[in-house]
């Protein structure tokens, strides 16, 4: 802006006078030392509020600048307050501006030197940790141990079908026999080479062509994900098996996921358990299934039946007494003294003996109990964050079950959650065409409207949804479905059920 432009902005007479008397270089100057004087007051706002006096080195700055100009700082307040449009800010003199939030250093370098961690060793609380003590385990892992000995005589051991509900020790216990048995074969030079393959992680199992050739990259052949005949995949993998003289143990964690309600993969486990007729020659191959099911070799046939479940073993639920037991010892592992104490354990082992005996759900109810009181900067975990971490764990787990439920009650679910966008409640009649169509949609042959209706009574045992039985005279009677699902939860569900269903 120009000097005339400014003066003509000037309200007052005796500002008008000085400011005509100034040269443009003058100006420039006032305006330079009006900015100078509003950042010392600024700086000594900041660094003595509430003082009234200034510091000797600001006081001969602001005696030079009036020396400089022409009255002092009283014109330039006034200059100040009338001029608009130069470079003067709008605030008061006085005003303290709030400083920038500091963008330069990272968050967690407060946090990590404000934190003190309550855990020693997090892990041995989690799945992947495999314990060097298995707690009130003993008579199982010897059943185990004395079906599988057979294979240090050089002689095939039975095959055997393990079950139990989740969190029972099935897989850690089957784990910890084969290591050990591996290593007594070692001792006693027995080849032996041991496989151990989740059929439910990834889509390592989905198909017959996955799993041979899963099977076979264990035996370090290299196999393409897709392009050859099922066929000749399977011969590759029995081709790799019988390169040497050994014995075989394939262990096949949540084996029911290969048996498909609908049958399909009955004559894949025919194939698995005749390998050693019909295709091994120096070789033999023993099967450990695991499984949280009971009832899923009733859809297995005769054949297959006979050949799989020649040892079965059921293993029971942990009890109260035996949770407590199994979490101190984790707990002795995990934290440091003092930051658990038994009231807490016990809570802990109570809340899981409600579920199921679930060893993996006390686990991480601990876990996550530490957790919420790490986040409060607690010195120790006391019950109230127990029953915070239930409650959370709760919601977080409704998701994970229906993530592990077969892939029909899944399509059942999906075709509910879908109709119920439309209408609500909906009636069990309703459900079956739009099943059929998700079904064939997925690639799977729908189940029987009977199967259906089973499926849905299964779906209100676990607590996912509500029905309700509508009689209707001559009608018969149907049932009105409803979600039970959160409702915080849903689009996550949703979410989950379109990903495995590939839809």
């Amino acid at each position: 802006m120009s000097k005339q432009s400014s003066f003509n902005l000037i309200k007052n007479e005796t500002v008008k006078r000085l400011f005509d008397e100034l040269s443009e270089e003058d100006l420039t100057l006032l305006i330079q030392s009006i900015k100078l004087l509003k950042e010392s007051k600024k700086e000594l706002s900041e660094n003595a509020v509430g003082k009234k006096s200034v510091s000797e080195k600001e006081e001969e700055t602001e005696k030079e600048l009036s020396k400089e100009l022409v009255e002092g700082t009283n014109i330039f307040d006034m200059v100040s307050s009338e001029v608009s449009g130069h470079e003067i800010a709008d605030e008061s003199l006085d005003s303290v501006e709030e400083p920038p939030v500091d963008m330069t250093f990272n968050i967690f370098d407060k946090i990590v030197k404000d934190k003190k961690t309550l855990f020693k060793k997090g892990e041995a609380l989690t799945l992947r940790y495999f314990p060097e003590k298995i707690v009130h385990r003993d008579e199982e892992i010897l059943q185990l141990a004395s079906v599988l000995s057979p294979i240090l005589d050089q002689r095939k051991p039975s095959n055997l079908l393990v079950y139990g509900k989740p969190g029972t020790g099935k897989t850690v216990c089957v784990k910890f026999v084969c290591e050990q048995l591996k290593k007594k074969a070692e001792e006693n030079g027995t080849p032996l080479d041991i496989v151990f393959l989740n059929c439910k992680i990834g889509k390592s199992a989905d198909t017959e062509y996955r799993l041979f050739a899963e099977l076979a990259r264990n035996f370090g052949e290299k196999v393409p994900a897709t392009g050859l005949p099922t066929q000749e995949v399977y011969d590759i993998f029995c081709r790799s098996i019988d390169s040497n003289k050994r014995k075989v143990i394939l262990v096949l964690d949540e084996i029911d996921n290969l048996v498909k309600k609908d049958g399909k993969k009955s004559e894949l486990m025919y194939s698995l358990t005749r390998i050693n007729s019909d295709k091994l020659q120096n070789s033999e191959i023993s099967f450990i299934g695991i499984s949280n099911d009971t009832t899923f070799i009733q859809y297995l046939d005769p054949r297959t039946k006979s050949s799989l479940g020649e040892e079965e073993f059921v293993f029971s639920p942990y009890n109260a007494d035996q949770l407590k037991d199994l979490l101190t010892e984790r707990a002795n592992i995990s934290f440091f003294d003092g930051v658990v104490k038994e009231p807490v354990i016990s809570k802990c082992a109570a809340y899981a003996a409600r579920e199921n005996g679930d060893a993996r759900k006390a686990l991480e109810l601990l876990r996550v109990s530490a957790e919420l009181a790490e986040r409060e900067r607690s010195s120790s975990v006391r019950e109230a964050h127990v029953d915070m971490a239930q409650e959370k764990i709760e919601r977080d787990n409704v998701a994970t079950l229906i993530e592990k439920q077969p892939k029909q009650s899944q399509i059942v679910l999906f075709s509910i959650i879908k109709l119920l966008e439309v209408e609500s409640p909906v009636e069990s009649s309703n459900i079956y065409d739009m099943y059929g169509q998700i079904a064939n949609k997925v690639g799977l042959k729908p189940l029987t409207s009977r199967r259906v209706s089973d499926l849905i009574a299964e779906l209100d045992i676990m607590g996912i949804i509500n029905t309700k039985i509508l009689y209707r005279g001559r009608g018969g009677r149907t049932r009105q479905i409803s979600l039970a699902i959160p409702s915080d939860s849903l689009l996550k569900v949703n979410n989950i059920l379109k990903g495995v269903l590939e839809l």
